[in-house]
């Protein structure tokens, strides 16, 4: 069975100080994060490109603006200072993470299909559906060009076509959080999570 492994490095404990200190960082790393004017913004961008340069290395943005490699398959995601990687050495993939709170109603007329809004019974049920239709948009890699409504997010564990083309998706519970993976393929894979301290 296909893996995919996720790296999560909470940045909740970290101070932007000690993570801007690693010698894994140019000085243009740290410059880039300087137009984002909050704190938890400026730590969750830097230690996404912390993860990218530790893990994937030789990496570049591609015209969608989404990070690539010539030599594995990834894809980024953070919430409320978890931030996450998710590496596939086989098919494309894409990763969500939100944190469980508040659903957003005023949203699920928008994004979600009648079969989805009769599964969304809580806040957790909405950001499974969230994070499956955004997890399935980033494995395409073009960003989204048609209603939300049109990306399916059911089910959570199994084979979806997107576009005419065969994905299979898993969504868990980490945590307060909902993560939700999708790869370019129509096989079950298996998720190895692994947490880093920094």
């Amino acid at each position: 069975m296909d893996k995919v492994k996720i790296y999560l490095l909470d940045m909740n404990n970290v101070s932007l100080e000690s993570l801007s200190s690693d010698p894994i960082f140019n000085d243009e790393d740290i410059l880039s994060t300087d137009k984002y004017k909050l704190i938890d913004t400026k730590k969750e961008k830097l230690a996404s490109l912390y993860l990218k340069k530790k893990y994937i290395k030789n990496f570049y943005i591609d015209e969608h603006l989404k990070p690539r490699s010539k030599d594995i398959y990834f894809n980024v995601s953070h919430s409320s200072l978890l931030v996450s990687l998710a590496i596939s050495d086989f098919y494309e993939v894409g990763l969500d993470i939100e944190r469980i709170k508040d659903k957003k109603d005023n949203l699920i007329d928008y994004i979600a299909s009648k079969e989805e809004k009769d599964y969304i019974k809580s806040d957790k049920g909405f950001y499974e559906i969230w994070t499956s239709k955004e997890s399935l948009i980033k494995c395409l890699g073009t960003g989204i060009k048609e209603e939300l409504k049109s990306v399916p997010a059911l089910p959570l564990n199994g084979r979806k076509i997107y576009k005419n083309q065969e994905y299979y998706s898993s969504s868990f519970i980490y945590l307060d959080y909902v993560i939700s993976v999708a790869l370019l393929s129509s096989s079950p894979f298996e998720v190895e999570l692994i947490t880093i301290n920094k």
